[in-house]
């Protein structure tokens, strides 16, 4: 009778260790499967940052795409594009600049002297916003756009109709 004791109690220990073992691989696979997870989202994250300020400068550009419409200027300092618009017969400026981190727009009266960085809106978070034309004929805008993450990138907009 003691030789079936001990068979029992082996029996249990088996199947303990066998479910002890599956329990730490089961974790061990969440894990792993919640870092990929987290490294997925991110990733994601960075290509929907750079995805949102390309489609956003897109439209904008082509907005005011025409004669004298875009300028690529300075305020207080720091580049900015200077997009030109008329709205019922009173000429508009937006600013597009990048300031403290963040990608700001400001829309003013084209006769507003009185244009500070501090002014406009943020739009998004990004390191730093950059503005050259192609060539001497100005008919197409590099705009070179970066985040804090280190993604990058360069987008050609033309700017003539």
């Amino acid at each position: 009778m003691k030789n079936n004791g001990n068979k029992h109690y082996i029996d249990i220990l088996f199947v303990l260790l066998i479910f002890a073992s599956f329990m730490i691989t089961a974790l061990l696979l969440i894990s792993l499967g919640t870092n990929e997870y987290r490294r997925i989202v991110q990733r994601m994250g960075d290509n929907d940052n750079l995805r949102t300020a390309s489609a956003y400068l897109t439209q904008k550009v082509r907005h005011c795409k025409g004669d004298d419409g875009i300028e690529i200027s300075s305020l207080e300092g720091t580049q900015a594009l200077k997009l030109y618009e008329t709205i019922g017969g009173a000429d508009y400026v937006t600013w597009i600049y990048a300031s403290e981190g963040q990608m700001c727009e400001q829309f003013t009266s084209a006769s507003n002297p009185d244009v500070k960085l501090s002014g406009g809106t943020q739009i998004f978070p990004l390191e730093s916003l950059e503005f050259d034309y192609t060539d001497e004929t100005e008919d197409a805008l590099i705009v070179r756009i970066s985040f804090e993450d280190g993604a990058a990138d360069t987008l050609v907009l033309k700017t003539v109709p």
